[in-house]
């Protein structure tokens, strides 16, 4: 399985925690809301980039 077939999503599931470990500046609620936010965000605006952008280097949405 390739990093695009994972997506963006292993990626930063896996950051939140190393960025901001137990007890933190980030409680669980906060985690969970920036986790929510993540999911709510990032594939919307991945789409509205490639509908309605052009990128001068092309990206892969991981």
């Amino acid at each position: 399985m390739t990093p695009e077939d994972l997506g963006w999503r292993p990626y930063v599931k896996s950051w939140i925690p190393r960025t901001f470990p137990e007890d933190d500046v980030l409680d669980e609620g906060l985690k969970t809301y920036l986790w929510e936010t993540f999911e709510f965000a990032i594939d919307m605006g991945i789409e509205k980039i490639r509908e309605s952008l052009i990128e001068p280097i092309g990206t892969v949405d991981i």
